[in-house]
């Protein structure tokens, strides 16, 4: 009997590695490294509580122009949020 539980992932990990995943999908020049930023502190706001939370899953619910304008689909960033577990639902 194997008595090692697994491993408990908090929401903020998961949040930096949905991160990591959508940041592959962003161009290398500087205005989009802007833009990835703004998506990225949205995400990362989702692993908080409270007004914070609520702002950054509204901002990620609707479209996320700052990705829309890299080329990089609002609804496949929702995808990868609901891939780890973070859902935009406020």
């Amino acid at each position: 009997m194997n008595t090692m539980a697994a491993p408990v992932i908090t929401k903020r990990k998961r949040a930096m590695f949905a991160c990591e995943k959508i940041k592959t999908q962003f161009p290398t020049y500087p205005e989009a490294k802007l833009y990835f930023a703004v998506v990225a502190l949205a995400v990362m706001d989702l692993s908080h509580g409270g007004a914070l939370r609520r702002a950054a899953a509204r901002y990620l619910r609707g479209t996320i122009h700052a990705a829309e304008v890299c080329g990089v689909d609002s609804a496949w960033i929702r995808r990868v949020l609901r891939q780890f577990d973070l859902d935009v639902v406020a």
